[in-house]
């Protein structure tokens, strides 16, 4: 178990961990490890071969495509297929343990033109996890299975198994076949027939073949009538050698045996012949050890022709000086069955109706055929009614290759087609017996009495029907631990009806392991739960010895990139290089990974990482409002939350903003669990901004940077603006009051501790109004009322008033100013403030105001004239209809007026009133003011204190008074 450690222990954290002990023995290589199955690949080349249709009526597809291909893992995985003639390219997803279907056009099926052609009719996938893959072809009267082996088991040499030349109808030949797939560029090959082809003749080599990745060369047969169902034409043994790995598909385009008739009565043999085809295994994987056991059918009748009882079994030589034995059917020990036998040659057994165990000196191909076979004859008849018959009932062969006793499996998946009867045949060893199951049932009680044994021999075997579907075989772990129950498996099916007939059959589950005196060795590191590992097959000097795969257990593992292998890795290198990467290092991880050679030797690794978890109280410091040059020390506290150290290697800002500065002068520093310290941030401002200056701070631990806490401080100034106060002549002894606004439009709080102004004589200010000290907030408005008394008409008086406040700017004073007048009108001015435009939602037509007339003196006033100037849109108006003519003294006469603002805009403009007496015109002005304003407030940024007084202010009316001058 390995975790994240501190940044000072790093040195402890690079570790190595040597998975297995590497030592001498003999001259050899050993370590401590399992050897375990191989079942499945990650990339497989194949074709798919010439399937010959009927020459008369083209056949149908009997399945859900003329060709379907089966997928299946023991994990979720995927992968995609693409081809090289059309470069499509197709991803598809697989599930554990379930069979993904993917259906396929029979495009690039090879065609008779193809014949010793070089073409681009390669199919290739690939997979993220090895998978294994079988290929369905099926038409109304023909078709086959094969099992795909994938690239890393394809090798350099081969033999294969066929039939002779077959015939159709009168003239419609039907060749055996060979088709040769590249898995890599600037591949050779050359070929060695057993009998002639359309450029050897038998026995003879052929000229090298160039073939780049993906290429295809298909062999026929040579098509002669004197050849037609003669061994001359079998192209069974011929020998096959390339200079780099390449899949074989071997068998017959459609035929038969026992040898059946072209015709029956007219009509051509198609419906009792079949495509014959299997993937056949490389010679480096062929076997000395085999069993077989009857093909099993419905309703199969036997002797109505010549060879028709029982299955051939054909035994391929790989090697000269091959001899083959069988063991006697009462089990007393074994027989030569065989003639010495040269590479290519192969022994027959013609009709073999028993179950058997075969030895052989050297490896061999061995090659069951389940046979043709009718119900009766061919017999016409001619009375009347009657129609001529062909055979009532019949079926089609098939071949399977069989898997020799080192490639015995103890897993398998397979799907049984629809409208097909399906068969299983399985071997075993006897002993096992209660170890293996099907579809989650022991044996016995899946098949109960049909178990049977070979005499003389440890195995035993099963034959029976299967349900269309898809099944699972299984092996469970044999007492001792060390190995699995194991079988080798083939599923078959026939569809024997009146003139109707298909067949299929392939082996399943299949142990692609190699027989080889071979170790391995893994190393890794580990560093922040990252690993870099490799894995090394030995000795170096073994052929057979290199590495097959790495494989992440995602099941059971978690929080970890899938491995990633060193991109030039094939599968059999002596070395390969694997990485894996913890996806979150806030969480725990956990990853099994298994390092496989291509004998199956295994190694498993398990990593677990544990994070460094620290929390942090509080996780935001507000320094608040501060001024430049002061500073500010704030605390933070961070604890170790997680199961492992946690070393703080650095703290460190975001941003690096100057105004903070974080205290590490204890850095580096590692806490226990549950341990916890506290760190100190400075601030101090550098310079005034309305901006609040942010940052955060960022823990940088071992192998993770984390931001655990916000800063933030704001500056600023307050900014105080003092509006001014007049007065139009007023009446000598009277005072009267004015309004004046003291504005903070800064950006912090605006503080006014005193005041003061010159002429307290003419001018007094309401100390109700004004206390003292006196704090606005920022954007906030304040008003106080000062008041002027004039003694002397006819005289100007001013005077400034200053404010004492921490603010520097832009008007800390008010400027007051007003005259005196003994005789003559007077009027007042209105202002309506913020009102609403006039418009359907209003409520009303216009605004009400009301302004005062007045006479001073001792004489009355004659009014001559009272208008509005300066009002180009016509939004003011007053009551003419009740306008005095006449002003007494001190008898003042209120008088309305009116504001209808026609659009968001500031109105003003003045009430003119012209009085005379005593032979004198004098004129008075009072102001008319007001804002319209439409109903929507932007209220970003404004704090609610101010948009209370904001809304407010729209509603306070202020007034004046206006007196006139001599």
């Amino acid at each position: 178990m390995e975790v994240a450690m501190p940044r000072h222990s790093l040195l402890r954290s690079l570790f190595t961990v040597i998975l297995l002990s590497l030592f001498a023995l003999n001259g050899s290589y050993s370590q401590k490890m399992v050897k375990e199955e191989i079942t499945e690949g990650k990339e497989f080349w194949f074709g798919i071969p010439l399937c010959w249709l009927d020459p008369v009526t083209p056949d149908g597809i009997r399945g859900d495509g003329p060709i379907c291909i089966w997928v299946s893992s023991k994990v979720d995985t995927k992968g995609y297929l693409e081809d090289l003639e059309t470069g499509s390219r197709k991803n598809f997803l697989v599930r554990a343990n379930q069979i993904t279907q993917i259906i396929f056009g029979d495009v690039l099926m090879h065609k008779p033109d193809d014949n010793e052609q070089v073409r681009n009719k390669g199919i290739h996938i690939k997979t993220e996890d090895p998978v294994s893959v079988a290929v369905y072809i099926s038409y109304s009267w023909t078709g086959e299975a094969f099992r795909v082996i994938p690239v890393e088991w394809l090798g350099k040499r081969y033999v294969t198994a066929n039939l002779y030349l077959d015939k159709v109808g009168n003239q419609y030949y039907r060749p055996p076949q060979i088709l040769i797939t590249a898995t890599e560029d600037n591949t050779t090959i050359r070929y060695r027939p057993t009998a002639p082809t359309i450029n050897l003749e038998a026995g003879q080599l052929s000229q090298p073949i160039k073939l780049n990745k993906g290429q295809t060369f298909l062999i026929l047969g040579r098509m002669e009538e004197g050849r037609v169902q003669d061994n001359t034409s079998d192209l069974t043994g011929t020998y096959i050698e390339a200079n780099k790995p390449i899949s074989v598909l071997s068998g017959h385009t459609k035929g038969a045996f026992p040898r059946y008739q072209f015709t029956f009565l007219g009509r051509n043999g198609s419906f009792m012949r079949n495509m014959m085809i299997e993937m056949i295994w490389p010679i480096e994987m062929l076997g000395t050890q085999y069993v077989s056991v009857p093909v099993k059918y419905n309703d199969r009748p036997r002797g109505k022709i010549a060879d028709d009882k029982g299955d051939m079994i054909r035994f391929v030589a790989a090697y000269d000086s091959t001899v083959i034995f069988q063991m006697r059917k009462d089990g007393t020990g074994l027989k030569q069955i065989s003639t010495v036998l040269k590479r290519g040659q192969f022994h027959e057994i013609t009709n073999q109706e028993d179950p058997a165990y075969y030895e052989s000196t050297k490896p061999v191909l061995v090659a069951q055929y389940g046979k043709t076979w009718w119900i009766s004859p061919v017999s016409p008849k001619v009375s009347d009614g009657d129609e001529i018959q062909n055979p009532s009932r019949n079926g089609q062969g098939m071949m399977i290759i069989l898997a020799p006793l080192p490639q015995w499996t103890s897993y398998a998946t397979f799907r049984s087609p629809q409208n097909i009867d399906n068969f299983v045949a399985i071997t075993f060893r006897a002993k096992d017996l209660p170890y293996l199951k099907f579809d989650g049932k022991t044996f016995t009680q899946k098949f109960g009495n049909s178990i049977s044994y070979i005499n003389g021999t440890d195995f035993a075997y099963i034959v029976e029907q299967v349900a269309a579907g898809d099944h699972w075989i299984m092996g469970d772990t044999l007492p001792g631990g060390k190995e699995k129950a194991r079988f080798a498996g083939y599923v078959y099916g026939n569809w024997d009806r009146s003139k109707d007939g298909f067949a299929y059959g392939y082996p399943i589950g299949v142990n692609y392991s190699l027989d080889c005196e071979d170790s391995l060795v893994v190393t890794d590191n580990m560093l922040c739960g990252d690993v870099t590992g490799q894995g090394e097959a030995l000795p170096p000097t073994a052929d057979c010895a290199g590495i097959f795969n790495v494989q992440l257990d995602k099941n059971n593992s978690y929080n970890y990139s899938d491995v990633q292998l060193n991109p030039d890795f094939k599968a059999g290198d002596k070395k390969v290089t694997f990485k894996l990467f913890v996806l979150n290092r806030k969480e725990e991880a956990k990853a099994i990974v298994t390092v496989q050679t291509k004998s199956g030797q295994t190694i498993r690794r398990e990593y677990e990482y544990y994070p460094e978890l620290i929390s942090v109280d509080p996780t935001f410091l507000d320094f608040g409002m501060m001024s430049v040059g002061n500073s500010k020390t704030l605390k933070f506290k961070v604890t170790n939350i997680g199961k492992v150290p946690a070393t703080i290697v650095q703290l460190k800002l975001k941003s690096g903003k100057a105004e903070f500065k974080i205290n590490t002068d204890e850095l580096p520093v590692t806490l226990e669990p549950q341990e916890s310290k506290e760190f100190e941030v400075t601030a101090t401002p550098i310079e005034n901004s309305g901006v609040p200056v942010r940052d955060s701070v960022i823990a940088v631990l071992s192998c993770y940077e984390e931001t655990i806490v916000g800063l933030e401080l704001r500056t600023g100034e307050p900014i105080i603006y003092v509006s001014d106060a007049h007065w139009e002549p007023q009446p000598v002894g009277k005072e009267t009051p004015r309004t004046v606004e003291i504005k903070n439009i800064g950006n912090v709080d605006l503080v006014i501790t005193s005041y003061d102004y010159p002429d307290k004589v003419h001018f007094r200010v309401d100390e109700t109004t004004l206390p003292m000290p006196l704090t606005l907030k920022p954007n906030s408005i304040h008003t106080f009322t000062v008041y002027y008394k004039a003694d002397v008409p006819g005289v100007n008086h001013s005077t400034r008033c200053e404010f004492v406040s921490n603010a520097t700017k832009i008007k800390p004073y008010s400027d007051w100013d007003g005259s005196g007048l003994d005789a003559g009108p007077t009027i007042t001015s209105y202002d309506w403030q913020r009102k609403r435009v006039i418009d359907k939602f209003a409520g009303t037509d216009k605004y009400e105001g009301e302004v005062i007339l007045d006479a001073i003196g001792n004489a009355k006033v004659d009014i001559v004239d009272l208008r509005i100037d300066g009002d180009p849109d016509g939004v003011f108006s007053f009551d003419k209809k009740n306008a005095p003519l006449q002003l007494k003294p001190n008898d003042p006469v209120p008088l309305k007026v009116w504001f209808a603002p026609k659009e968001e805009k500031e109105y003003e403009a003045d009430i003119v009133l012209v009085g005379q007496f005593s032979d004198k015109q004098l004129e008075v002005r009072g102001k008319l003011h007001g804002i319209g304003i439409l109903p929507h407030i932007n209220i970003k940024d404004i704090p609610s204190h101010q948009l209370w007084l904001e809304i407010q202010l729209m509603e306070m009316p202020r007034s004046s008074t206006l007196q006139s001058t001599h």
